[in-house]
C-alpha cells in the first residue's frame, strides 16, 4: 500500500520495548508509550536488544520498515511537495495487542511551539507574577519548593518567562491540601521568598501559607456566594492579589485563567510532583494467625534485615468505659510518660505533665502521625495516661 505514495524503502524504524525490559503484561502498552515519549524528549532512537538476527520470513528490505539496532539521532522528516521543501514533526505509532484479541494503535506527534508575535508579559512591581505551589502534606510542599528553586538555579526559566512559569503552576497543577503562594516581581525575589519559607514558614515575609482542611468549614459558606465571585473578579482587575491568594491558600477555588484575558502565557516545563519515596516489603506472616498463609516466592536473601522492614501492626477499635477502682500505690517513674489528650483536656494534660520529670502530650487528633513512629519510639514510654473524653461534671 505504501508504494502508492513513495518508492522509498526502509525509512521507518521499528522496535519493541520488550527486548529491553521484558513483557509487562497489562502494562505493556504504557511501557511502549513511555519509550516513545522518552525518545521524543531526547530526539534519539534507541535500539531493540537481541535483534541482530531477524525473522527470515520477513523481507524487511522490501518494506518501509527497518529494525532499529543502534542508538541514533531521530531527525525530523523533510519532504518536498509541489516543489516546496518542508520539515515535519516527528511522529510515532504504538501498537499494543491484548491476550483476548483486542488491539490498540496510538499515534503520537511531537509538540512544536508555534512562533508567536505576542511579546512575553513583562513582570515588575506593577505587574507581578503569582506563584502557587501545593502538595498533600508539608514535607512534600517543602520538597516542591526546593525543586522549584533548583529549576531556577538550572536556568529552566528566568525573568522573561516568569509569567509563563506562574501560569503553568496555576492552571497545570492540581491544587492540594497544603498550599503556598507568593507574589513576586522577579526570579530573585521568588527565590528569596521560597528560601524564607523553607527556613521558617511562620516568620516568612510576603509568603502566604495555608491548609485546606483547617479552613474547610469557614470557607464552605463562601463557595456559592455570588458576591464573593464578583469581588474576586474586581480583585483581579485591580490587581489586589494579596486578598486573592490569602483565600486560595485556605482552600478557595480560583479560575486563574481570568487573570490573563484573551492572550494567555505559555505553559512551560517545570518540576513535577515529588511523590513520597516509600518502600513496601512483603511482611513476615505468622502461622499462629489462624489463617492458611501462602508465602510469596521471595528468597530470604532478597529481603532487608528485619529491623529495616515496616512493623506489622493490627489496628483495633476500642470503646472506652470508666469504672471506679481502689487507689493503688504508685511507683517511681523515671522514663517518659505518654499523656493522651484532646482539645478539651490539653490544659489538664499540661498540669499532669508537671508531675513527671519526662512526659509527652499526644493530641488524639494527631495520632495518625504518632502511629508512624517506630517500635523503638513506642517502647521508650514507661507509662501512659489517657485523658481523652474527660468532661467536667455538671451540677
Amino acid at each position: 500500500m505504501f508504494r502508492q505514495y513513495t518508492g522509498d524503502k526502509q525509512f521507518c524504524p521499528i522496535g519493541s520495548v520488550k527486548s529491553n525490559i521484558g513483557h509487562c503484561e497489562s502494562a505493556a502498552g504504557i511501557a511502549g508509550l513511555t519509550k516513545v515519549l522518552l525518545q521524543l524528549k531526547y530526539k534519539r532512537l534507541v535500539p531493540s536488544l537481541h535483534s541482530s538476527v531477524l525473522n527470515p520470513n520477513i523481507d524487511f528490505a522490501d518494506t518501509p520498515f527497518v529494525v532499529q539496532q543502534e542508538l541514533a539521532e531521530w531527525k525530523r522528516p523533510i519532504l518536498e511537495t509541489n516543489g516546496e521543501i518542508k520539515e515535519y514533526p516527528r511522529i510515532a505509532g504504538i501498537s499494543s495487542f491484548g491476550a483476548g484479541g483486542s488491539n490498540a494503535h496510538l499515534v503520537i506527534e511531537e509538540y512544536i511551539p508555534r512562533d508567536s508575535d505576542v511579546p512575553a508579559a513583562v513582570v515588575n512591581a506593577q505587574n507581578p507574577a503569582i506563584i502557587v505551589l501545593s502538595a498533600k502534606n508539608e514535607i512534600q510542599l517543602v520538597e516542591q519548593t526546593q525543586r522549584l528553586m533548583a529549576a531556577i538555579d538550572e536556568g529552566q526559566f528566568d525573568d522573561s518567562s516568569l509569567m509563563d512559569a506562574a501560569y503553568t503552576l496555576q492552571v497545570g497543577r492540581e491544587a492540594m491540601e497544603e498550599r503556598l503562594a507568593v507574589i513576586v516581581a522577579s526570579v530573585s525575589e521568588l527565590k528569596t521568598k521560597l528560601r524564607s519559607f523553607i527556613q521558617d514558614r511562620e516568620q516568612a515575609e510576603g509568603v502566604h501559607y495555608g491548609q485546606v482542611k483547617r479552613n474547610k468549614d469557614a470557607l464552605s459558606v463562601f463557595v456559592r456566594d455570588e458576591e464573593l465571585e464578583e469581588a474576586i473578579v474586581k480583585w483581579m482587575q485591580r490587581k489586589k492579589y494579596a486578598k486573592l491568594v490569602s483565600l486560595w491558600v485556605k482552600g478557595l477555588q480560583i479560575d486563574w485563567s481570568k487573570l490573563y484575558g484573551e492572550v494567555k502565557p505559555r505553559r512551560i516545563s517545570l518540576p513535577t510532583y515529588p511523590f513520597a519515596e516509600e518502600r513496601y516489603w512483603v511482611p513476615e506472616l505468622d502461622a499462629s494467625d489462624g489463617a492458611i498463609v501462602h508465602q510469596a516466592q521471595i528468597g530470604k536473601e532478597s529481603l532487608p534485615p528485619a529491623k529495616d522492614r515496616p512493623i506489622r501492626r493490627r489496628t483495633c477499635f476500642l470503646t472506652k468505659q470508666w469504672e471506679p477502682c481502689e487507689t493503688e500505690s504508685s511507683k517511681e517513674v523515671s522514663g517518659t510518660v505518654a499523656i493522651l489528650a484532646d482539645k478539651e483536656t490539653l490544659a489538664l494534660a499540661a498540669l499532669v505533665s508537671g508531675h513527671f520529670a519526662k512526659s509527652r502530650i499526644i493530641d488524639i487528633g494527631e495520632l495518625e502521625h504518632a502511629f508512624g513512629q517506630t517500635e523503638d519510639d513506642w517502647n521508650r514510654y514507661e507509662g501512659c495516661i489517657d485523658l481523652v473524653g474527660l468532661r467536667k461534671r455538671r451540677g
